[in-house]
């Protein structure tokens, strides 16, 4: 059964998704000069991230252990990626420039993804019972 408290969580972490995916957008329109591909990574591995700590189900990771070992590694992809957008904005995009934007929005994005893949998670897990199948 869907609960009230399980929509508004979608549709929270939802939001958060689309606020992180527009300001990374934003940053690239901005960009003063050519926007390199590799400032494109911290956004795909927080989006990975994101889909791989939502494959498991709050139930799975109470009963298996190797799903614990699963989620760790998506959440640790999801903090790495936020150092990765840290790192790139540090070097490339630092305080004294006229436009860092670009790099405060990898930050950004990397940031928002991850607090709506938890967010997410724990939406689902939270009055979740053995014939829940959302």
């Amino acid at each position: 059964m869907i609960t009230t408290q399980k929509i508004v969580t979608g549709l929270f972490s939802g939001i958060l998704l689309g606020l992180g995916i527009w300001a990374f957008f934003d940053g690239v329109v901005y960009a003063s000069d050519k926007f390199p591909w590799v400032h494109i990574l911290p956004l795909m591995g927080s989006i990975i991230a994101f889909i791989c700590l939502n494959l498991v189900t709050f139930e799975q990771l109470t009963k298996q252990g190797i799903v614990k070992v699963w989620v760790f590694a998506s959440t640790t992809l999801g903090f790495i990626s936020i150092g990765g957008g840290i790192w790139i904005t540090a070097s490339e995009y630092p305080p004294d420039i006229a436009n860092n934007w670009p790099g405060v929005s990898i930050v950004l994005q990397t940031t928002f993804t991850l607090f709506a893949s938890l967010l997410f998670f724990v939406g689902r897990a939270k009055g979740a019972n053995s014939n829940n199948k959302y």
